[in-house]
């Protein structure tokens, strides 16, 4: 009888290892999941590239939908990377005029946290597609091309990272100044 115990015990210990060898991969595949969100909302902005660039103030009003997905590292200073995309309509105002400039917002965010997602960390940041200089980038051009950013990471929230630029864009292709020509002649 001794004998069929420790069977039974040996054949309870193999299954919950069998369970833990895999549940083990499972749970370390959820914690790193990436970090999702969507969100659409309405925003009003001051647009201070094309106030300068129009001699005229302009602000703009936003309809978008945001989808963030952030992938994380290992830990907090492990390589992250995010791609957000918005999605959605901007319209431009000379306030004085009151004259308009309507557009689509389509636009990717491919952003790279090197030394992962800490405060006042770098990150890379690539905008591809139409008007996202002027959202979320903000001080940014208007038009369709890449501009890519070098930023810093200033703050999280239940993962999330936030960043700002720093400064003008590092690398700009497309048709940001025929775009800006145009709405400034809409505007003005």
């Amino acid at each position: 009888m001794h004998i069929r115990t420790l069977t039974r015990a040996l054949g309870v210990v193999l299954t919950l290892a069998a369970i833990a060898v895999a549940v083990a991969p499972e749970a370390s595949a959820h914690r790193n999941q990436p970090l999702r969100s969507t969100e659409t909302f309405t925003l009003d902005i001051y647009d201070s590239y094309l106030s300068r660039a129009c001699g005229v103030e302009v602000v703009a009003t936003l309809e978008v939908t945001e989808r963030r997905n952030v992938f994380l590292g290992a830990d907090e200073a492990a390589p992250a990377r995010e791609l957000t995309t918005y999605d959605g309509d901007i319209t431009w105002l000379a306030r004085a005029s009151g004259a308009t400039y309507s557009d689509k917002l389509k636009s990717t965010l491919e952003i790279a946290y090197p030394q992962g997602i800490e405060l006042w960390k770098p990150a890379r940041v690539t905008v591809v597609g139409r008007n996202g200089g002027t959202f979320p980038i903000g001080g940014g051009p208007a038009g369709t091309g890449i501009l890519v950013y070098d930023a810093t990471v200033y703050a999280t929230d239940q993962g999330f990272p936030y960043w700002f630029v720093d400064g003008d864009p590092v690398h700009k292709l497309g048709l940001f100044d025929l775009t800006t020509r145009r709405i400034c002649a809409a505007l003005t």
